[in-house]
C-alpha cells in the first residue's frame, strides 16, 4: 500500500495486513507512521480503525462464515521505524472490540480509550530498545559468520532430539533413557539459548527475518529440553507438547535454510 497522509499531520504506511478471523471476524495491521507524538497518533488511530472496519480483505472462508459484515475486531501495531518492525518493539498497540460482537476476545492491557472505544497501550519503552538494537547492529558478514555456526548446531541438535523422540514414542527406549540423552546437550544448548551476538542490520533486506527463524528455532529446541526436565508432566504430555515444539523447530530451520541461499 502507498504512503498516505493523515490532515497534513502525519504520513504512514500499511505494512502488513491479516485477516485473522476465527470466531468472531478480525483483522491486524502494522502500520510505518513517521511521528511518534500521542496525540498525532491518535487521531490517526481512530481514522484508519473506522476505515478498516469496512475494508475488504476478507479470506474466502471469511467470507463464507460471515459474509460481507464489517470486522468485528480490530489489532493495530504501529511503529516509527522498520528496525522497530523488524524486532517487534511497536510505538503501540491498539485493539478495537464491537460492542455487539458475540464472542469477544480478551481485552489486552490499555492506558487509555479514544473514540469509539478503541484501546490504546502506549509502549513508551520503544526508544530504549530502539536504541539498545541501534547501538549492537552488527554487518551483514559478520551476522552471517555468527548466524550460520549457530544454525548448524541448532539444526544438530534438533535432529538428535528428533531422532530420540522417535525411538520414545516407538517403544525403543525408556523414558529416562531419553531424558538423560536430552540432558547431555544443556550446557551447550542452554549457551545457545543466552547468547547473544548482536542484532543484524536493519538496512539489510532478510536479515531481520533470517535471524527471527533462527532465534524461533533456537526457542522450540529448548523447550524440548524444557519438557523433558520438568518432572510435574505426565508422559502424555510431554509427548503433545515435544511434538508441538519439533514440528515448530522444523518449520523455522527449513525458512532459515531457504531465506540463507539467497543472502550470499
Amino acid at each position: 500500500m502507498n504512503i498516505k497522509k493523515m490532515n497534513n499531520e502525519i504520513k504512514y504506511k500499511v505494512i502488513e495486513m491479516e485477516d485473522i478471523s476465527q470466531s468472531a471476524k478480525r483483522l491486524s495491521v502494522k502500520i510505518l507512521v513517521d511521528s511518534t507524538k500521542k496525540d498525532e497518533l491518535k487521531n490517526l488511530i481512530e481514522t484508519l480503525t473506522e476505515e478498516l472496519k469496512y475494508i475488504d480483505y476478507a479470506k474466502e472462508k471469511t467470507i463464507i462464515k460471515f459474509g460481507n459484515k464489517p470486522y468485528e475486531v480490530i489489532y493495530l501495531l504501529l511503529y516509527s521505524n522498520i528496525r522497530q518492525v523488524n524486532f517487534g518493539f511497536p510505538l503501540c498497540r491498539v485493539q478495537w472490540i464491537d460492542d455487539n460482537c458475540k464472542y469477544k476476545p480478551m481485552k489486552i492491557q490499555y492506558d487509555e480509550i479514544v473514540g469509539d472505544s478503541i484501546l490504546i497501550e502506549w509502549q513508551d519503552e520503544f526508544k530504549f530498545f530502539d536504541q539498545i538494537i541501534k547501538e549492537n547492529e552488527i554487518g551483514k558478514e559478520e551476522f552471517l559468520k555468527y548466524s550460520d555456526e549457530k544454525f548448524d548446531f541448532i539444526k544438530d541438535t534438533y535432529e538428535n532430539f528428533a531422532k530420540l523422540f522417535t525411538e520414545l514414542i516407538s517403544n525403543k527406549i525408556e523414558f529416562n533413557i531419553y531424558v538423560s540423552e536430552i540432558l547431555r546437550l544443556e550446557d551447550a544448548l542452554n549457551g545457545s539459548f543466552f547468547d547473544f551476538y548482536g542484532f543484524p542490520d536493519s538496512s539489510v533486506e532478510g536479515l531481520a527475518e533470517l535471524h527471527n527463524h533462527l532465534q524461533s528455532a533456537i526457542t522450540d529446541v529448548h523447550n524440548v529440553l524444557v519438557v523433558a526436565k520438568n518432572k510435574d508432566y505426565s508422559f502424555k504430555n510431554v509427548v503433545i507438547l515435544t511434538k508441538i515444539y519439533l514440528q515448530d523447530a522444523k518449520k523455522n530451520i527449513e525458512q532459515y535454510f531457504e531465506l540463507r541461499k539467497s543472502l550470499q
